[in-house]
């Protein structure tokens, strides 16, 4: 078997990079043939022509957490179970922190495709926790104490520190078009939500300038800024918009396909790429 010299660059490009990248929270189905509701809240576009006619789901939940200090290098959900969650390992370098944190609880949600046309509903309550710029002595404050013997009697100046969480539930309706020209597929869809907000805070850190002691902090000054709402159910609303689109190269026509319809005796058309763009959360 021959390989074509230009997917052979490919391939050594790939292998010889240096870079690295980090997987997003959703699950894999999410951007699969099978999504679902899963799929129209990473795209849009996905519900029209998916590989499933009619998806119902009743209630779901997730919890992701992200940061760059501390870590699990050999976690495993069945080694979990069984001896616990092991030590976590502590990256001491000193680059800026961050943790991320997001969880949703999914309501009832429907997704019909048929013929060129997606059409859904969805509901689904969501918390954002955003925390970035720590400076590596103060994670290393919170991990380590006061005590910590590298940080005893130094002076420290950390600025814009930024401490963010929002929290709202959202119910909104999807629909997306299917257009085809030979191999050629073009999907363009759309979320239209209506936001009932529950909470909002913003702290942010302008500047803490200190000299650490073994049990206090000797503050040299000080700036900071606080913005928050009291919290409460329907205290802030508006409407949000997601848009989105997929390009297929189909490995034949689809200028007669109907997806899920007797007009095309409900085949399958598989395609040998698809990509997808998504603007989420816009409004």
């Amino acid at each position: 078997m021959k390989i074509k010299s230009d997917s052979m660059r490919f391939v050594l490009f790939l292998i010889l990079i240096n870079t690295y990248v980090i997987a997003q929270e959703e699950v894999g189905i999410a951007n699969s043939n099978y999504s679902g509701t899963n799929g129209l809240y990473l795209n849009p576009a996905s519900t029209s022509d998916s590989r499933i006619f009619i998806n119902f789901n009743l209630v779901g939940a997730n919890l992701y957490f992200s940061n760059n200090q501390v870590y699990l290098p050999q976690f495993s959900l069945v080694n979990s179970i069984r001896n616990g969650i092991q030590e976590p390992m502590v990256k001491d370098n000193a680059t800026k922190k961050w943790l991320y944190g997001n969880f949703w609880v999914d309501g009832p949600a429907f997704t019909l495709s048929h013929n060129r046309f997606g059409l859904g509903f969805f509901t689904r309550g969501r918390s954002l926790l955003d925390i970035r710029k720590i400076p590596s002595e103060l994670a290393n404050f919170y991990l380590n104490g006061l005590d910590h013997e590298q940080q005893l009697n130094k002076e420290f100046d950390f600025r814009n520190v930024e401490i963010s969480n929002m929290t709202w539930v959202e119910w909104g309706i999807n629909f997306s078009k299917m257009f085809s020209r030979h191999k050629r597929v073009m999907i363009f869809g759309g979320n239209l939500k209506y936001h009932t907000g529950i909470n909002i805070a913003h702290y942010k850190l302008n500047r803490f300038n200190f000299t650490a002691t073994d049990t206090t902090f000797n503050i040299h000054r000080l700036n900071t800024n606080l913005r928050y709402n009291t919290g409460g159910w329907n205290s802030g609303k508006g409407w949000g918009l997601d848009l989105g689109v997929i390009y297929k190269k189909n490995l034949e026509s689809a200028d007669n396909f109907y997806a899920h319809s007797p007009k095309s005796q409900c085949k399958v058309i598989d395609y040998r790429y698809k990509i997808g763009l998504s603007l989420m959360d816009f409004g």
